[in-house]
């Protein structure tokens, strides 16, 4: 089995997807692919009837989160989920004092 064909610009369409018919070049143009999850996806509205608002979503970048955000939005939901920060607090207590009674691991 041979690798898929690919051009040293994948990802980037000079052509602006005006490829010729039967055109190895067209099953990764990046222009063509877009055009054809729109035209398959039920949920997405056709291109003509796409809003610039919703165009200018579909183009930006997610968010990115650095590893002290997640903890704090972790830390967030198990306070929430304890019932509060003063359960959350007592929980921490409470799993600190079970780990100092454990004995010793024979190592």
């Amino acid at each position: 089995m041979s690798p898929p064909f690919r051009t040293v610009l994948h990802g980037a369409c000079l052509l602006n997807g005006q490829h010729p018919a039967g055109s190895k070049l067209a099953r990764e143009c990046p222009v063509l692919r877009r055009a054809r999850g729109q035209r398959h996806d039920p949920g997405r509205p056709d291109a003509a009837g796409a809003s610039v608002q919703s165009m200018e979503t579909r183009t930006l970048p997610r968010a990115v989160r650095t590893p002290a955000a997640r903890r704090q939005r972790w830390q967030a939901r198990q306070i929430e989920a304890a019932g509060g920060l003063a359960a959350y607090r007592q929980q921490e207590r409470e799993r600190v004092r079970a780990v100092r009674r454990r004995p010793p691991a024979a190592g």
